[in-house]
């Protein structure tokens, strides 16, 4: 996955029947992604589950266990900045590694000026 400029932030309007809504900015994990009904943050697993277009990363869907009834439902990227990979002297060296390592560096940076700029 590449990271994108994309603004790392959609703004719905709940309306009593919506679960599901779609996010066009690429998210690490599921837990790399910050869901807001109104000013509430909620829980993941307990108020909603993220799926993926495709994968474990990427662009997807937050669900809701319950179809929020109004108001506004907020979702912005909030990238866990956690280094998952040690390189070893002499050890493997894989693209996929080092681009998963700086697309989560990438996504940190706009996610701080997202907070920054909002």
């Amino acid at each position: 996955m590449t990271t994108s400029t994309t603004t790392p932030r959609l703004s719905y309007t709940a309306d009593g029947s919506t679960a599901a809504f779609t996010f066009n900015f690429e998210i690490a994990d599921s837990s790399s992604i910050a869901v807001y009904e109104g000013a509430t943050k909620k829980t993941l697993t307990t108020h909603y589950t993220v799926s993926f277009d495709s994968g474990t990363s990427g662009t997807g869907t937050v669900t809701f266990n319950s179809a929020p009834s109004s108001g506004t439902i907020t979702l912005i990227r909030d990238t866990n900045l956690a280094r998952t990979t040690d390189f070893e002297n002499s050890g493997a060296f894989l693209a996929s590694t080092v681009n998963t390592e700086l697309d989560r560096l990438s996504q940190a940076v706009i996610d701080a000026t997202d907070k920054i700029e909002n």
